[in-house]
Order: C-alpha cells, then structure tokens, then sequence
C-alpha cells in the first residue's frame, strides 16, 4: 500500500509529490499524460525566477524532480475510487487496482468538444485541440482554429506564423486575451477572423479537408478548405468517476477545504479541478504543496 496516491502529472500533482516524498511517504502518481495543460503551452513568461521557458520544458524538469525525491509515476489513468480499510483502492483505465493511505485528486480540466459532426471521426486525422502542439505538422498549409481565448489566440498566432492561411473563428464580437498577442494575430494578414461565428461541421474523407463557418446573426454559411481543425474551447473538469466521494460545483470543479481536504477524510483534491478561481501554474502548485503538507498531517495523526 503506497502512502500517498496522485491522480494526475500536472504541475499540481507532481509539486505535490516532491513534497510527499520529501517526506518520506511512498508515492505514486496514476496520469493520463506528463505535465498537463502546461505542457501544451509554447512558452511560459510568468513563473517565478524563470524568465522565459517553454511548457514542455519545464514540466520535464518538473518531473525529473519528483522522480529524483522518489515518487513513482505510472501512465495509466484512473477511472474509480473505492474506500477500503485505511485508505482507498483506486482502478485505472488498464484495470490495474492500486491502494494508499491517502489519494490527492489533481487531474486539473480536460478539452471541451465543439459537438459538430465529423469532431470525432477525424480526431487524429486533423482535428486536434492543442495547437502549440501539432502546428509543426502543419507548416506552409492552411488551418482553422476555433475559439477566443488566450489557448485560441496562442495556437492562431503560431499557426499563422509557420502556416500559409489560418481561419480563425470566434464566437463572440472580440476576442478576449492577452493584449500582447492579440495584437500579432489581427496584424498578421495570414489570419482571417470570423466573429460571431461558429464550426457547424467538419468536412473530409480519409482526412480533413475543409469546414463549413456561420455567422450566428446573419445565418451565412462560409466552405473553407483547410488541413487541420483546432479547437481551443476551454476546458471542463472530469470529476464524475470520484462519485459521492466530493462535492462538485454544477461544472464538475470539487469543492475543498483551504487545505485541499475534501467531505471525505484522507481524500484531497487541489489545482484546476477545484474551485480554484485563479487557473494559473504557480497558483495550483502551491495548492499541489498544500494538499500534500495536510495529506502528511492526516497519516501522522490519523485524521
């Protein structure tokens, strides 16, 4: 039985850990992927004594530390939590079963879908939701990238600079952003914005081919031909397969304690998948390290 089982390889989770093996409580980490949400950003501007870094970059060193103080990480989401005696089992994907004194949720948001025909059938084939990611696989083609955020505004200005034509189509009248950014991506005349508009389908065959574009207020429809969709949409947090264990807001964040504890004792959450209002890196690793401080209190004392 581990001490100390994390859901999820954020920098939440894995903050968390480095605290949790310091000291000397065993830990594993169960993760879908290495480093979360960060790991899909191109760079990172804002965290503390590292002025400039790219996301990937800094969740491998990120992990390397965790690693290197003893955790344990295992590629293999988990799916469901049962109370056992002195602790919990918790059930992953692959079916293995794992036990611990204590489970600290930090699984942070997961992807929002644009629910269109043809978004799943070509998931893989040119639908991604991680522009900063895939945008090498897409130098000198053309793209269409939906949403108006900051993830929206970063992958439109990558895509349009290494890309031939970005279409990007945002919902509402404006974008909403960083001003440094947006400014690169209404500037750069690759990019053509489609406000107040929405993807009602994606269209192609073995691949992507091409979208069909509509303006909410005029009911205009616009084909474009395209090579990749991206989506960046926002984010939803997971929390359904926690059960009865927590108490979750209506879109699915878990409430918890200022200390991470959740209405189930040895059970802790913190990061992104809390009501967390501030969903920024340094800020959910510092919960990560709150929640592992009162997780080695909780087995110390035994409550």
């Amino acid at each position: 039985m581990y001490d100390v089982l994390i859901i999820g390889a954020g920098g939440t989770g894995m903050s968390a850990a480095i605290y949790t093996t310091r000291y000397d409580l065993k830990t594993l980490i169960l993760t879908k992927d290495i480093g979360g949400q960060a790991a899909l950003t191109e760079v990172i501007e804002n965290y503390p004594g590292i002025e400039r870094i790219g996301g990937y970059e800094l969740m491998e060193n990120f992990k390397k530390h965790a690693e290197k103080c003893g955790a344990e990480i295992v590629l293999d989401p988990a799916k469901k939590i049962v109370q056992i005696e002195g602790g919990f089992e918790v059930h992953t994907e692959s079916k293995s079963v794992f036990s611990a004194k204590t489970v600290i949720v930090t699984s942070g948001l997961e992807h929002k879908k644009l629910g269109i025909p043809g978004e799943d059938k070509f998931y893989g084939r040119g639908v991604a939701y991680c522009a900063t990611c895939d945008a090498p696989l897409y130098r000198d083609k053309t793209t269409v990238i939906v949403g108006g955020g900051n993830s929206a505004l970063e992958g439109a200005e990558v895509l349009g600079r290494i890309g031939k034509k970005v279409y990007s189509v945002v919902r509402g009248a404006a974008y909403f952003g960083e001003a440094e950014v947006l400014r690169t991506v209404v500037q750069n005349p690759k990019i053509e914005v489609f406000y107040n508009s929405i993807v009602t389908e994606i269209e192609g065959e073995a691949k992507v081919t091409g979208a069909i574009i509509k303006n909410k207020k005029t009911g205009e429809t616009t084909n474009v031909e395209a090579d990749g969709i991206f989506v960046a949409i926002g984010w939803a947090a997971k929390s359904e397969w926690l059960g009865d264990f927590v108490e979750r807001t209506e879109t699915g964040e878990v409430l918890v304690e200022v200390s991470g504890e959740t209405k189930t004792p040895g059970l802790f959450a913190a990061g992104d998948i809390t009501k967390l209002p501030t969903k920024q890196l340094v800020v959910s690793a510092g919960e990560g390290v709150k929640a592992a401080l009162r997780a080695v209190q909780y087995i110390r004392s035994g409550k």
